[in-house]
């Protein structure tokens, strides 16, 4: 709060040189226990928080990246965010935003965020949304309608309807070729996806962590011939290895697998499709399996002509008078090699 005085004051110029800013608050609802002194206590210093930033967003001329936090709970009110909003979007040099709308039961889209009030951005080329609303059409529409720089999105939250709603904007924005190049899915996917995977043409990196992720997501990737360069993830399905299987030309990979089932497919099929371009491999299991590195897995993984980094437990069966050592043979050409070693007495 002291900073933003003095910024207000003319007393320093510090925010010309900050490139990265994030706000964060953990006061409560603004009408939760009116009655309670700390509460009002609490909301009129939000008030008068609320009233420096805007007068000072226009300081902070060099900024990047903007985090804020819009918990519903922090009690905003609709026209001091939506002036925020404005004056960022005037921010020359603001390519980077992000905001969490908070997690909980029965959350909205805050009705503060209006789309004539996002539809100001016009130089973003990554956005992060997180939260557990139940539609954020309000807020990715007018940011992807109106930012023709944006390739990287994020998205995390607890609700299949945060991502589903990527496909109702649509018909509202005439959107047909959305630049995303990297997206970053941290939710279950609704079933309604494939019908948005089209507009995503130029997809090549996708991460996605503690995520249900459908059949159909896969399959539609295969059809509409999107072929990934980086895919982290944490779950095996049939249609992934189906779709790992469909193409070649993968550079980077990192699967945690739960089980053993798919283990045989990928190294027999999958790995070899993708053995001329792979350069980074990541296979994060609990325990020894059929996908920790043993001799046959290794004549495999040698044939991957530009593998240059190894992350993956090794699975050694110990026979005696035998020395066997991963960093020889096979992978003594890998620049970087992390392994875990677990022996196996035959």
């Amino acid at each position: 709060m002291s900073i933003l005085k003095s910024l207000s004051r003319g007393e320093t110029d510090v925010a010309k040189f900050v490139h990265n800013l994030s706000i964060i608050t953990n006061f409560p609802h603004r009408y939760t226990d009116a009655y309670n002194k700390t509460a009002r206590t609490k909301a009129r210093a939000l008030e008068k928080m609320m009233k420096l930033i805007i007068s000072v967003i226009p300081q902070f001329v060099s900024l990047n990246y903007f985090h804020c936090d819009l918990e519903c709970s922090g009690g905003y009110k609709s026209p001091d965010v939506d002036t925020i909003v404005r004056a960022l979007a005037k921010l020359p040099r603001l390519t980077s935003l992000s905001l969490d709308f908070g997690h909980g039961p029965f959350l909205l889209v805050p009705p503060y965020l209006t789309r004539s009030s996002l539809s100001q951005f016009k130089n973003l080329r990554s956005v992060e949304i997180c939260g557990e609303a139940s539609s954020y059409e309000t807020v990715l529409g007018p940011l992807l309608a109106n930012n023709p720089e944006l390739t990287r999105l994020t998205i995390f939250g607890g609700q299949s309807a945060l991502v589903a709603s990527l496909g109702e904007f649509q018909v509202r924005y005439d959107i047909h070729d959305i630049p995303i190049t990297s997206i970053f899915i941290g939710c279950s996917l609704d079933a309604i996806i494939p019908q948005f995977l089209p507009h995503l043409r130029h997809l090549r990196i996708a991460d996605i962590k503690d995520a249900v992720i459908p059949a159909d997501f896969w399959m539609a990737l295969i059809h509409k011939g999107i072929t990934l360069v980086t895919l982290l993830a944490n779950i095996t399905t049939d249609a992934l290895m189906a779709y790992l299987e469909s193409y070649s030309g993968l550079e980077v990979l990192s699967l945690s697998p739960v089980n053993d089932h798919h283990a045989e497919a990928f190294y027999r099929r999958v790995l070899l499709h993708h053995s001329y371009s792979l350069r980074k491999l990541s296979i994060e299991i609990k325990s020894v399996g059929k996908w920790s590195v043993g001799p046959r897995v290794l004549e495999v993984l040698s044939r991957c002509m530009k593998l240059a980094e190894l992350n993956m437990p090794i699975y050694i069966i110990h026979q005696p008078s035998v020395v066997y050592d991963p960093r020889h043979g096979a992978v003594s050409d890998l620049k970087t090699l992390s392994c875990s070693q677990s022996l196996c007495p035959v």
